[in-house]
Order: structure tokens, then sequence, then C-alpha cells
């Protein structure tokens, strides 16, 4: 439940609850957590009086303009209070956290395809890269970063990969910014054919020795998530026959 960047009328929507039930239980979540609370309290003092709040990583999201039109409002004169204030105080908050993980994963990206020179700083030139024979962590067991979703980074990987190869991709995205939070970063390891899988240790040697088809797996998971709506769904693509054919079969008719 993300509560520092949502209001308790998008919460009701999102569980179908009224406003009052869902003001509860974005209260109840907070007061669980004093030390959010304080959190809260000095970010949202930090935007009144700066106008911008920073990321662990130094970048900033600015508010200052929307502060000082929202100042100039008679309801602001009259009560101390305006809502586009208050919408710059959460939002404070969404940006510190989710530009924090923003900056989390991006800076892991590089630190995983670049290599490191023997003085610990990044060598960014190509050409430097091949002239002296760098070998970033990725090029060292031959993983290929493919795309990012969000805060999670998807890599093409060998079938007989070293699971510590994959270990120590987590290790860096979990170290690569400041951490004085006293929060231990977490990254999960997720190994599949296909996005969205999670193939366990054993299902992985089975189906590099052949023995295990992975599409099987693949169907029963699909028509596993399907059966919770109440029908069965066939895998269209794996029907037998080339898609160009049918299209031509049915122009044809």
């Amino acid at each position: 439940m993300v509560v520092y960047g949502i209001t308790e009328l998008g919460l009701s929507e999102q569980i179908g609850s009224s406003k009052e039930e869902a003001k509860k239980l974005i209260e109840g979540f907070k007061s669980s957590m004093p030390n959010y609370l304080m959190w809260e309290a000095t970010t949202h003092k930090e935007v009144m009086e700066k106008g911008f709040i920073e990321t662990v990583l130094g970048r900033k999201r600015r508010f200052g303009e929307t502060i000082a039109e929202a100042k100039q409002e008679d309801i602001w004169k009259k009560s101390g209070w305006h809502w586009k204030i208050e919408k710059c105080k959460r939002q404070s908050c969404n940006a510190k956290i989710q530009g924090s993980s923003a900056d989390q994963t991006k800076k892991a990206m590089v630190d995983l395809f670049y290599p490191t020179r023997l003085d610990g700083t990044k060598c960014l030139d190509r050409r430097e890269w091949l002239r002296e024979g760098y070998m970033s962590q990725l090029e060292k067991d031959d993983l290929h970063l493919v795309l990012q979703v969000h805060d999670e980074l998807i890599f093409d990987v060998p079938e007989t990969v070293d699971p510590a190869a994959l270990k120590a991709i987590t290790d860096t995205m979990a170290n690569v910014i400041p951490n004085d939070v006293g929060v231990k970063f977490k990254s999960d390891i997720e190994v599949s054919p296909y996005w969205g899988g999670n193939f366990s240790k054993e299902q992985i040697r089975l189906m590099t020795e052949g023995l295990l088809d992975w599409k099987d797996i693949f169907k029963e998971e699909v028509n596993k998530k399907l059966s919770q709506f109440g029908f069965d769904y066939k895998v269209g693509i794996f029907a037998d026959g080339d898609l160009d054919d049918e299209n031509d079969s049915e122009e044809n008719t």
C-alpha cells in the first residue's frame, strides 16, 4: 500500500470503499510507523521552505511556483490551507521515495553495464574500454541487459549461467546508493524463459537437460490465472501451423 503518494479518494477507488474507510487505513498505517511520520513532517517543512526536494543522489523536483501561486489566493490567506499546497506536500514525499528508487535503478544499470578502472572510476568511453581490455560485470558472465521495467531489470543470460553471477547482480542493485536510513535493501532474482515467470532451480535444471518444456509451465500458469475469472484459455501462440498461411487461407476464402 503506497500511502505516501495517494489520497483517500484514490485509495477508496482502488479498494472499492468509502473515503472514510480509506482514510482510516492510511492513518492506521502511518500511526504504526512513528519514524515515517517524523520524516513526512520534515519533508513537508523542507518543500515549504525551499520550494523543492532532492532525491538521494541530488535530483530535484521543484514545487516553488505552485506554492507561491497558492499563497496568493484568498483561500490560503483566510485559512492557511490550500489544496494545491497539500498536493505539493504529498507529491514531495512521493518524489523523494520514488525518485530515489529511480536513482538506484539507473545507477545500477551504469555500474553493471560499464567496466571499472583500476582506480575505481567507471569507464564510459567505449574506445578506451576496448583498447584497455576492460570487462564489465555483465561481460564477464555473458549477461545482457535487455529492458528496464520501473525498478526491475530484465537480463538475457545463458541457460548454464552460474547462480553466483545472478547473486552478484542483486548485490550491485542493492548497494549502489548511499544508505543511512537503517533499512537493508533487497533485490529478488527470478529466472524464466519469459518475462513474469519464476522457475525453481530444479525446473531450470530439467529444462537445460531437455526434460522439461517451458511452454508447458507457461500454459499451466496462464490457465491457473485465467481460471480465477471462470474460463479456460488455449494459448494460441503454441498452436500448430504458420500464422501467415492461416491469414492467406482466410483471404482466399
